[in-house]
Protein backbone atom coordinates (compact mmCIF):
# COMPACT_ATOMS: atom_id res chain seq x y z
CA UNK A 1 0.00 0.00 0.00
CA UNK A 2 3.45 2.27 0.68
CA UNK A 3 3.70 1.73 -2.96
CA UNK A 4 0.08 2.45 -4.23
CA UNK A 5 0.32 5.97 -2.23
CA UNK A 6 3.52 6.40 -3.46
CA UNK A 7 1.95 6.29 -7.35
CA UNK A 8 -1.04 8.78 -6.37
CA UNK A 9 1.42 11.48 -4.38
CA UNK A 10 4.07 11.51 -7.28
CA UNK A 11 1.28 11.66 -9.86
CA UNK A 12 -1.02 14.13 -8.20
CA UNK A 13 2.10 16.41 -7.41
CA UNK A 14 2.67 16.25 -11.17
CA UNK A 15 -0.53 16.91 -12.61
CA UNK A 16 -0.99 20.18 -10.27
CA UNK A 17 1.91 21.40 -11.39
CA UNK A 18 1.78 21.13 -15.03
CA UNK A 19 -1.65 22.37 -14.53
CA UNK A 20 -1.04 25.26 -12.72
CA UNK A 21 2.34 26.13 -15.90
CA UNK A 22 5.30 24.86 -12.94
CA UNK A 23 8.16 22.58 -13.65
CA UNK A 24 7.87 19.89 -10.90
CA UNK A 25 11.04 19.28 -9.04
CA UNK A 26 13.23 16.39 -8.88
CA UNK A 27 13.66 16.87 -4.60
CA UNK A 28 9.93 16.23 -4.39
CA UNK A 29 10.58 13.16 -6.06
CA UNK A 30 13.44 12.35 -3.58
CA UNK A 31 11.63 13.30 -0.70
CA UNK A 32 8.56 11.47 -1.50
CA UNK A 33 10.12 7.74 -2.19
CA UNK A 34 12.58 8.51 1.32
CA UNK A 35 8.99 9.46 3.03
CA UNK A 36 7.80 5.99 1.14
CA UNK A 37 10.52 3.79 2.57
CA UNK A 38 10.99 4.99 6.11
CA UNK A 39 6.49 4.15 5.98
CA UNK A 40 7.57 0.62 4.32
CA UNK A 41 10.12 0.28 7.36
CA UNK A 42 7.88 1.53 10.07
CA UNK A 43 5.39 -0.99 9.23
CA UNK A 44 7.34 -3.81 8.77
CA UNK A 45 9.39 -2.92 11.92
CA UNK A 46 5.64 -2.23 13.91
CA UNK A 47 4.01 -5.58 12.41
CA UNK A 48 3.48 -7.42 15.93
CA UNK A 49 0.86 -4.52 16.34
CA UNK A 50 -1.21 -5.06 13.65
CA UNK A 51 -3.85 -6.66 15.88
CA UNK A 52 -7.44 -5.28 16.95
CA UNK A 53 -8.30 -3.97 19.90
CA UNK A 54 -9.27 -5.64 22.41
CA UNK A 55 -9.46 -8.93 21.14
CA UNK A 56 -5.69 -8.93 19.95
CA UNK A 57 -6.54 -10.98 16.54
CA UNK A 58 -4.04 -10.51 13.53
CA UNK A 59 -4.82 -8.40 10.61
CA UNK A 60 -4.93 -10.22 7.45
CA UNK A 61 -4.32 -6.95 5.83
CA UNK A 62 -4.51 -3.06 6.41
CA UNK A 63 -7.74 -2.22 6.98
CA UNK A 64 -9.78 0.59 5.81
CA UNK A 65 -9.16 2.72 9.03
CA UNK A 66 -5.39 2.44 9.05
CA UNK A 67 -5.18 2.97 5.57
CA UNK A 68 -7.04 6.27 5.76
CA UNK A 69 -4.43 7.23 8.71
CA UNK A 70 -1.76 6.10 6.38
CA UNK A 71 -2.82 8.53 3.58
CA UNK A 72 -2.38 11.42 5.85
CA UNK A 73 1.11 10.45 6.68
CA UNK A 74 2.04 10.15 2.64
CA UNK A 75 0.48 13.66 2.14
CA UNK A 76 3.02 14.93 4.20
CA UNK A 77 5.59 15.55 1.30
CA UNK A 78 2.94 17.09 -0.98
CA UNK A 79 1.86 19.31 1.32
CA UNK A 80 4.95 20.80 2.21
CA UNK A 81 5.70 21.69 -1.34
CA UNK A 82 2.60 22.78 -2.39
CA UNK A 83 2.71 25.29 0.49
CA UNK A 84 6.10 26.78 1.50
CA UNK A 85 7.54 27.74 -1.82
CA UNK A 86 8.02 31.15 -1.82
CA UNK A 87 7.70 32.16 -5.56
CA UNK A 88 4.92 30.95 -7.63
CA UNK A 89 2.70 28.37 -6.23
CA UNK A 90 0.29 25.69 -7.27
CA UNK A 91 -3.36 26.97 -7.92
CA UNK A 92 -4.97 27.40 -4.34
CA UNK A 93 -7.52 25.52 -5.44
CA UNK A 94 -6.03 22.39 -5.67
CA UNK A 95 -4.42 23.15 -2.10
CA UNK A 96 -7.59 23.80 -1.00
CA UNK A 97 -9.23 20.62 -1.80
CA UNK A 98 -6.52 18.71 -0.71
CA UNK A 99 -5.83 19.54 2.78
CA UNK A 100 -9.87 19.23 3.10
CA UNK A 101 -9.31 16.11 2.05
CA UNK A 102 -6.47 14.87 4.54
CA UNK A 103 -8.24 16.81 7.27
CA UNK A 104 -11.37 14.82 6.42
CA UNK A 105 -9.20 11.64 6.79
CA UNK A 106 -8.56 12.66 10.57
CA UNK A 107 -12.49 12.26 11.00
CA UNK A 108 -13.25 9.80 8.91
CA UNK A 109 -10.62 6.96 10.25
CA UNK A 110 -11.69 7.07 13.58
CA UNK A 111 -15.38 6.63 12.66
CA UNK A 112 -14.32 3.91 10.74
CA UNK A 113 -12.36 1.96 13.21
CA UNK A 114 -15.34 2.42 15.82
CA UNK A 115 -18.29 1.26 13.19
CA UNK A 116 -16.50 -1.55 11.49
CA UNK A 117 -14.69 -2.73 14.34
CA UNK A 118 -11.11 -2.12 13.40
CA UNK A 119 -9.72 -0.31 16.31
CA UNK A 120 -5.99 -1.78 16.27
CA UNK A 121 -2.72 -1.00 18.15
CA UNK A 122 -0.94 0.58 14.92
CA UNK A 123 -4.29 2.70 14.15
CA UNK A 124 -3.63 4.59 17.25
CA UNK A 125 0.06 5.10 16.92
CA UNK A 126 -0.23 5.97 13.40
CA UNK A 127 -3.19 8.06 14.28
CA UNK A 128 -1.12 10.48 16.62
CA UNK A 129 1.66 10.04 14.50
CA UNK A 130 -0.10 11.64 11.25
CA UNK A 131 -1.97 14.30 13.49
CA UNK A 132 1.18 15.64 15.11
CA UNK A 133 3.44 15.54 11.80
CA UNK A 134 0.53 17.29 10.08
CA UNK A 135 0.15 19.83 12.43
CA UNK A 136 3.79 20.30 12.75
CA UNK A 137 4.53 20.90 9.02
CA UNK A 138 1.05 23.66 8.77
CA UNK A 139 1.90 25.43 11.58
CA UNK A 140 5.47 25.52 10.86
CA UNK A 141 4.58 26.81 6.91
CA UNK A 142 2.04 29.25 8.74
CA UNK A 143 4.28 31.07 10.71
CA UNK A 144 6.89 31.57 7.50
CA UNK A 145 4.43 33.28 5.62
CA UNK A 146 3.29 35.40 9.18
CA UNK A 147 -0.54 33.42 8.45
CA UNK A 148 -0.44 32.72 12.32
CA UNK A 149 1.28 34.96 15.13
CA UNK A 150 4.83 33.41 16.43
CA UNK A 151 2.98 33.45 20.21
CA UNK A 152 0.38 30.87 18.42
CA UNK A 153 2.93 28.79 16.50
CA UNK A 154 5.57 28.65 19.76
CA UNK A 155 2.83 27.52 21.89
CA UNK A 156 1.16 24.60 19.36
CA UNK A 157 5.05 23.43 18.70
CA UNK A 158 5.33 23.35 23.10
CA UNK A 159 2.06 21.61 23.62
CA UNK A 160 3.39 18.92 20.50
CA UNK A 161 7.18 18.72 21.87
CA UNK A 162 5.88 18.35 25.28
CA UNK A 163 3.06 15.31 24.35
CA UNK A 164 6.30 14.02 22.32
CA UNK A 165 8.87 13.92 25.38
CA UNK A 166 6.11 12.32 27.92
CA UNK A 167 5.44 9.68 25.33
CA UNK A 168 9.27 9.05 25.08
CA UNK A 169 9.87 8.73 28.69
CA UNK A 170 6.93 6.38 28.80
CA UNK A 171 8.44 4.30 26.30
CA UNK A 172 11.54 4.12 27.93
CA UNK A 173 10.00 3.23 31.57
CA UNK A 174 7.43 0.82 30.39
CA UNK A 175 9.58 -0.73 27.03
CA UNK A 176 6.31 -0.07 24.94
CA UNK A 177 4.93 2.40 23.28
CA UNK A 178 0.89 2.91 23.34
CA UNK A 179 -0.35 6.38 22.98
CA UNK A 180 -3.69 7.39 25.50
CA UNK A 181 -5.35 10.02 24.04
CA UNK A 182 -7.18 11.89 26.32
CA UNK A 183 -10.55 14.22 25.86
CA UNK A 184 -8.98 17.91 26.26
CA UNK A 185 -5.99 16.03 23.98
CA UNK A 186 -8.45 14.98 20.97
CA UNK A 187 -10.29 19.13 21.36
CA UNK A 188 -6.61 20.54 21.41
CA UNK A 189 -5.88 18.79 18.15
CA UNK A 190 -9.33 19.33 16.49
CA UNK A 191 -9.38 22.44 17.54
CA UNK A 192 -6.09 23.68 15.91
CA UNK A 193 -7.44 22.01 12.43
CA UNK A 194 -10.63 24.46 12.35
CA UNK A 195 -8.10 27.04 12.88
CA UNK A 196 -5.79 26.43 10.59
CA UNK A 197 -8.76 25.91 8.36
CA UNK A 198 -9.87 29.34 8.56
CA UNK A 199 -6.45 30.42 8.52
CA UNK A 200 -6.35 28.94 4.95
CA UNK A 201 -8.61 31.84 3.53
CA UNK A 202 -5.14 34.46 4.12
CA UNK A 203 -3.61 31.73 1.87
CA UNK A 204 -6.52 32.60 -0.90
CA UNK A 205 -6.39 36.30 0.00
CA UNK A 206 -9.59 36.09 0.89
CA UNK A 207 -10.72 38.57 4.13
CA UNK A 208 -13.13 40.76 5.67
CA UNK A 209 -12.73 43.35 8.57
CA UNK A 210 -15.56 40.59 10.14
CA UNK A 211 -13.11 37.33 9.22
CA UNK A 212 -10.28 38.72 10.19
CA UNK A 213 -11.85 39.26 13.84
CA UNK A 214 -13.13 36.07 13.95
CA UNK A 215 -9.92 34.47 13.07
CA UNK A 216 -8.51 36.80 16.00
CA UNK A 217 -10.59 35.17 18.50
CA UNK A 218 -10.66 31.68 17.40
CA UNK A 219 -6.87 32.18 17.74
CA UNK A 220 -7.34 33.09 21.60
CA UNK A 221 -9.94 30.63 21.99
CA UNK A 222 -7.68 27.61 20.68
CA UNK A 223 -5.31 29.24 22.90
CA UNK A 224 -7.02 28.55 25.79
CA UNK A 225 -7.47 24.88 24.48
CA UNK A 226 -4.07 24.17 24.17
CA UNK A 227 -3.09 25.60 27.67
CA UNK A 228 -6.14 23.31 29.32
CA UNK A 229 -4.85 20.59 27.17
CA UNK A 230 -1.00 21.00 28.22
CA UNK A 231 -2.67 21.00 32.42
CA UNK A 232 -4.76 17.65 31.55
CA UNK A 233 -1.81 16.01 29.87
CA UNK A 234 0.58 17.06 33.34
CA UNK A 235 -1.89 15.88 35.33
CA UNK A 236 -2.71 12.28 33.33
CA UNK A 237 1.19 12.03 33.11
CA UNK A 238 2.07 12.20 36.47
CA UNK A 239 -0.83 9.33 37.40
CA UNK A 240 0.81 7.17 35.27
CA UNK A 241 4.27 7.64 36.60
CA UNK A 242 2.90 6.78 39.96
CA UNK A 243 1.23 3.67 38.39
CA UNK A 244 4.70 2.72 37.23
CA UNK A 245 6.24 3.20 40.17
Amino acid sequence: ICGIFFLFQTIFYTAVMLVSGLTPRLSFYLLCLLLHTVLLLALLKLSPMFVKIPDQVPLERINSANALTLFRLSSLVSICYFILPRGTRPGTAFLAVYLALVFLTDLLDGFLARKLKETTKIGAIMDSTSDYALLILMATAYAVFSIIPLWLYLLIMARLLFQGCLMLVLWIRRKKLEPEPTFLGKAAVFAVMVLFGFEFFKVLHIGSPLLTAGIIILEVAVSGIITASFIDKILWFSGKIKKIR
